[in-house]
C-alpha cells in the first residue's frame, strides 16, 4: 500500500469524505486492500474486468440512497470545498464529475443511481471513460488542477508531499 507522509495514501481521500459525510464506504476487490483504513463500511467489488468505472458501478449497486460520491484513493489532494461543490451541482439530480482544464476526472464525482444501467452498458461495450461520462450527460464541475493530481508512482508521492507542505505553509 502506498504511503504519503507516513499514512496510507487512501486515508487522505477517506478523511476528506468523512469531513463531508461523517461515514464512508470503500469499494475494494479484496478486503486486505482496506486494512489500516478508517472506513465505516466495505463493499467488495466482484467484477473481474478492469475499467475505471467498475468501482463506480459496484458502489451504485450497493448504495442505499439515490447516488454516491466517488473519490478515488489516489486523489490525496482533494479538499472539502471541492466535494461540496460537486454535491451542490448534483443536488439537482444530475451526475456531476470533476474536471480541470477540460480534462475529466471520472473518479471524483457524484453519480446518481439512475445512471447505473447506462454505466453497465458502457462497461460491456468497452466505452472510453470520457465517452461514458458524455453519454450520461454528466455536469462537469471545474476544480483546481492540483486536486485532480492522482498519485501512482514514487515521483508522484514526492510531488504530493511537496504540495501538502506548501499548503501547510500558507
Amino acid at each position: 500500500m502506498l504511503e504519503l507522509n507516513g499514512k496510507p495514501l487512501a486515508s487522505y481521500s477517506i478523511g476528506v469524505c468523512k469531513e463531508v459525510f461523517g461515514t464512508v464506504a470503500v469499494v475494494v476487490k479484496e478486503r486486505e486492500e482496506a486494512e489500516g483504513l478508517d472506513y465505516d463500511e466495505i463493499w467488495l467489488d466482484q467484477e473481474v474486468k478492469r475499467h475505471p468505472l467498475v468501482g463506480v458501478v459496484s458502489a451504485l449497486e450497493k448504495c442505499r440512497g439515490n447516488g454516491v460520491l466517488i473519490c478515488a484513493c489516489d486523489l490525496p489532494l482533494v479538499r472539502k470545498q471541492s466535494l461540496e461543490k460537486l454535491l451542490a451541482r448534483a443536488s439537482t439530480g444530475h451526475t456531476a464529475v470533476a474536471t480541470s482544464l477540460r480534462k475529466v476526472q471520472p473518479l471524483l464525482g457524484v453519480y446518481q443511481k439512475n445512471c447505473l444501467e447506462d454505466l453497465k452498458r458502457a462497461l460491456t461495450g468497452d466505452a472510453s471513460v470520457t465517452n461514458a461520462i458524455d453519454d450520461l450527460g454528466a455536469d462537469r464541475v471545474e476544480l483546481p488542477i492540483e486536486e485532480l493530481f492522482n498519485v501512482n508512482t514514487p515521483a508522484d508521492i514526492d510531488r504530493a508531499e511537496d504540495i501538502l507542505r506548501q499548503r501547510d505553509l500558507s
